[in-house]
């Protein structure tokens, strides 16, 4: 998703981004802001929205050292489910044996098997070693969440959502964070995105 090297130079009116600069090698270039997306000044952060057909885009440029240039330190895609054929769908199998479900499932379940349904059918998707599932109960809902953690530092993340509790797991988002809403032990917050409204748009979708 994103070039943690770049960095990004900003100029605002208010709380407003009227201006957007690329800065990469000591070269600085303005970018294009397209009709698409939204830029604005989020405290000390600068937020991105962008909104596409079935999906919103949201990415967080932080100011870290405060030398005026940023670098995007999270982004997260969701789903809205105003376009079906982006919707992958899958089941996980807890350590008890049991199929999980989104009514079923208890935080502390320890995910132990993956399938992602393809086009010829189900498939086992391997857990790797840098990779870790959690179930989370967040205001109701019951979401699994899987993170990977790259040599670089960066956290990939995905989140799950079971609504009518039949076991079909749809991914409702996806994303990156190289330590935007990050805890002190280095897990990935989700308590803090969805209460942020990140997944807001995913309220609408029937997974």
């Amino acid at each position: 998703m994103s070039d943690s090297s770049k960095g990004y130079q900003f100029t605002f009116s208010g709380n407003t981004v009227v201006a957007v600069y690329e800065v990469e090698r000591a070269r600085v270039k303005l970018k294009r802001m397209d009709r698409d997306e939204t830029w604005s000044l989020d405290g000390l952060d600068v937020t991105r929205i962008v909104t596409k057909f079935g999906k919103v885009q949201t990415s967080v440029y932080t100011d870290t050292n405060r030398d005026g240039v940023f670098q995007k330190t999270f982004e997260v895609e969701v789903l809205t489910g105003a376009n079906p054929h982006a919707l992958e769908t899958y089941k996980f199998s807890l350590a008890s044996g049991r199929a999980a479900t989104g009514e079923s499932v208890v935080e502390g379940d320890v995910i132990t098997g993956v399938m992602e349904l393809q086009r010829h059918g189900w498939k086992v998707d391997r857990i790797d070693a840098n990779e870790t599932f959690q179930v989370f109960k967040v205001n109701g809902d019951s979401l699994i969440l899987r993170t990977k953690t790259e040599w670089s530092g960066k956290i990939d993340f995905s989140v799950f959502r079971d609504d009518d509790h039949d076991g079909l797991w749809t991914e409702i988002a996806d994303g990156e964070t190289f330590g935007t809403f990050v805890t002190p032990s280095g897990v990935v917050d989700l308590v803090g995105i969805v209460n942020a409204g990140l997944l807001q748009a995913a309220d609408a979708l029937i997974a």
